[in-house]
């Protein structure tokens, strides 16, 4: 199987049982047995400086975590999160702001 990079910033901080993935197996048809499907083409996760990922937190394939980013327990994580987001929930959203320098 192919790996596929994951880049995880400086300064990011995580909780207990984070699952980062990059690919997952592949079940899209019904006319073969999902255990012989193989897995899904790779996708690497960025994750960008002075993150925090709470606990049980998973990141799925493909995801881009900007700056600053506060991840809430327990969420599933997907697609792009901009910089100083608050997020949670599954699939997680947007929930919030962080203020940064920019923001005075």
């Amino acid at each position: 199987m192919v790996q596929s990079p994951t880049t995880i910033g400086d300064d990011v901080v995580m909780g207990p049982d984070v699952m980062i993935f990059t690919n997952s197996l592949s079940f899209f048809s019904t006319q073969v047995p999902m255990i012989e499907q193989g897995y899904t083409k790779p996708a690497g996760v960025i994750i960008g400086d002075d993150v925090m990922i709470s606990s049980r937190s998973i990141i799925l394939p493909g995801t881009k975590i900007g700056k600053g980013v506060v991840i809430a327990a327990g969420s599933v994580v997907r697609g792009k999160i901009p910089d100083y987001s608050i997020v949670m929930g599954n699939p997680a959203k947007v929930v919030g702001r962080r203020n940064h320098p920019e923001d005075n």
